[in-house]
């Protein structure tokens, strides 16, 4: 097998997010202006959490892991991998949120639209945001590679 690696950390800030971070804030100086310190401390800390939000993907030789904000949240062996894409089209509400969403489309784990699709053998799908998906299919591909 073929050992190439990759990694990725993507905090993807678009319009909705910084909406968000907006209004947070907003509820912060608020609460800060009544005096109210437990509403600022929860409120702050919702703000840094949703700043620092991240998602990680980091290939290895034999496994795809994935993290939201350094948390593991799936490990996907390589072996298991049919086939690894770009993905053409998000629905709207991958593409203005971010987080860990299952639907129709499978598991997606995004900040913004996520831009790598993953296949398993047993039909499952899993949609990651990675900063570079040609280098992610790139390294997967020369790992689901037959050993020369």
């Amino acid at each position: 097998m073929n050992t190439t690696k990759c990694n990725s950390r993507v905090f993807g800030y678009n319009l909705g997010r910084i909406i968000i971070l907006l209004v947070v804030a907003g509820i912060f100086a608020y609460l800060l202006n009544q005096g109210d310190k437990i509403g600022m401390l929860i409120s702050g800390i919702l703000f840094v959490a949703l700043a620092l939000f991240s998602i990680g993907a980091q290939l290895s030789e034999d496994k795809l892991k994935v993290d939201i904000s350094g948390i593991p949240v799936k490990t996907i062996p390589v072996a298991d991998i049919k086939n690894a894409s770009r993905v053409t089209s998000s629905p709207f509400f991958e593409r203005n949120t971010f987080g860990a969403h299952v639907g129709g489309l499978g598991w997606s784990f995004h900040v913004g639209a996520p831009n790598l699709l993953i296949t398993l053998a047993n039909g499952n799908t899993y949609r990651v945001s990675v900063d570079d998906p040609n280098a992610f299919i790139s390294a997967l591909r020369k790992q689901l590679a037959p050993a020369a």
